[in-house]
């Protein structure tokens, strides 16, 4: 069936085709499209192929799925898509873009951009920052909140993911000279029952609204720096299976994603940034019980994906693809395994460093991508529906105010524990009350719990929270001594020196909470 494309794919090679300022084409294979970058542009033609999970067997089809993938990118990145080109051929039998003639084919054009500015490449040469990532995790917030919600049922599954594991079940079947035929049949065996046990709370989330038209494909090579942000792009509008997702499998892709590369901090950072900004925390924090299936099932598919892949890439190439196979389907029967939950609440003065320290080992508790931090500077400044960043009048700071964020605090801890997964409370935990209220909720989920408290001297949480920028807590100096000079009653938990740097601080703590790390 691609024969009837030759002609296409070596039009569109030809740099004469796209102007005189290009002396070269670029082109990228992938197993369903092909990818010509010309000048400034890029024309991504789709293969006429025919797959289990996707139909471009035609030119018709093949302009609705371009058409399909204009609309959905240009929710994130309405600058990068420029719009959908007809290959034309003249009477002549001469080939045109948008020319005379009748359409033999069509492909979406889009602007290029630098090629190291994909989060895949950075991610490669160590400078994909934690930083940058929380700023992804941002834009996939946005797209999130703005994704149209599925209220309809088409497969007769409102979880979704019966149809996906069915697939695995054939896709990996099909390989297990790959990946081993024990190896297959344990893990299909292992996410099958994952998936029904999971099947009453996603099929409550799909009731509450959390299914939407989402990218579907947010892995790090669909991201990008483009003018002058992270850019989702290449979303998959192939199959509504891929996009009428779970709002949490479809954020789980990137979690994966980063997981597979060893970039554990970085997977936390975007699951944090995300539990704390989107519409609805509580509801997040609980559907993480199922982010172990999602994971499974991301690492999953991918691993069938590199095996296809493999199929049409030069044997020397193919050998890296399907090695690349294998280490994601490690990584889908590896996150499968249950790690126990735990809370871990980390306390003391403004200024001790409660954020940097929750941040440095949040990465190693509980299961992947590591534990849930609820910080209560977050927590208030979402209750009063602002940004991080915007600073808050004195009277977001009185007692009955204090008492709101508390209580958030608690109930988000909750709901992070009772989906089973690790969570860490960053806050001052300033009276004895707070301590015990805060011990009663490990106790009540029946986790292991460790209170850290942090202390440092005067001189050094002046100088740390005079120096504060872009953060979401607003204490300055003034704050930090009066909460020395009130007092935080009998601490029981143990106390750690927090005035060496975050490293130092961090082993200490670590030491302290032993086997609870991973």
């Amino acid at each position: 069936m691609e024969r009837e494309q030759d002609c296409v794919i070596a039009f569109l090679s030809d740099p004469a085709t796209h102007g005189a300022d290009v002396s070269a084409v670029q082109r990228i294979d992938t197993h369903i499209s092909i990818i010509f970058l010309a000048g400034d542009r890029v024309f991504k033609l789709k293969r006429a192929v025919v797959l289990e999970f996707l139909d471009y067997g035609t030119p018709d089809k093949r302009r609705f799925y371009c058409e399909r993938e204009l609309v959905l990118n240009r929710r994130t990145a309405p600058a990068m898509y420029l719009g959908v080109r007809a290959i034309d051929r003249d009477t002549a039998g001469r080939l045109t873009i948008d020319g005379p003639g009748d359409a033999i084919d069509w492909v979406v054009e889009m602007m290029r951009f630098d090629a190291d500015s994909l989060f895949g490449r950075q991610a490669d040469v160590g400078q994909l920052t934690l930083d940058r990532v929380r700023q992804a995790a941002d834009e996939i917030t946005a797209l999130h909140e703005i994704a149209e919600i599925v209220t309809d049922d088409r497969d007769g599954d409102e979880a979704g993911m019966s149809p996906t594991v069915a697939q695995l079940r054939g896709g990996l079947g099909g390989h297990a000279d790959i990946f081993g035929m024990a190896a297959v049949t344990d893990y299909l065996n292992r996410i099958t029952a994952v998936e029904q046990d999971q099947r009453e709370l996603l099929s409550a989330r799909f009731r509450a609204g959390w299914v939407r038209v989402c990218h579907g494909d947010l892995h790090l090579n669909n991201i990008c720096m483009f003018d002058g942000r992270p850019t989702l792009f290449d979303a998959a509008e192939a199959n509504d299976r891929f996009m009428r997702i779970d709002v949490l499998y479809d954020l789980a892709f990137l979690l994966m994603d980063l997981e597979m590369r060893g970039l554990r901090a970085q997977a936390n950072a975007v699951l944090n940034r995300y539990a704390a900004c989107c519409e609805a925390p509580r509801a997040a924090l609980a559907g993480l019980r199922a982010m172990p299936l999602f994971l499974s099932l991301r690492a999953a598919i991918r691993a069938e994906v590199s095996v296809l892949t493999a199929d049409n890439v030069a044997a020397v190439d193919a050998r890296d693809h399907l090695g690349v196979a294998r280490r994601y389907f490690d990584l889908a029967r590896k996150v499968l395994v249950p790690v126990p939950a735990a809370l871990v609440a980390v306390g003391g003065a403004s200024g001790t460093g409660k954020t940097c320290l929750a941040r440095a080992i949040a990465p190693d508790l509980g299961p992947a991508p590591g534990a849930v931090i609820v910080r209560s500077d977050e927590v208030r400044k979402s209750l009063f529906g602002v940004a991080y960043t915007d600073r808050l009048p004195e009277t977001a700071y009185t007692e009955e105010w204090h008492r709101r964020t508390y209580t958030e605090v608690i109930a988000r801890a909750q709901h992070a524990l009772a989906a089973g997964h690790a969570c860490i409370v960053d806050a001052v935990h300033g009276s004895p009350g707070e301590r015990a209220g805060i011990e009663e909720v490990a106790a009540a989920a029946d986790v292991p719990f460790h209170g850290v408290w942090l202390e440092a001297p005067a001189d050094v949480l002046r100088a740390r929270t005079a120096g504060r920028m872009g953060d979401a807590s607003d204490a300055g100096p003034e704050v930090a001594m009066n909460q020395l000079r009130r007092g935080f009653g009998d601490v029981a938990w143990p106390s750690v020196d927090a005035t060496g740097d975050i490293d130092a601080v961090s082993v200490r703590v670590r030491d302290i909470l032993g086997t609870r790390m991973r």
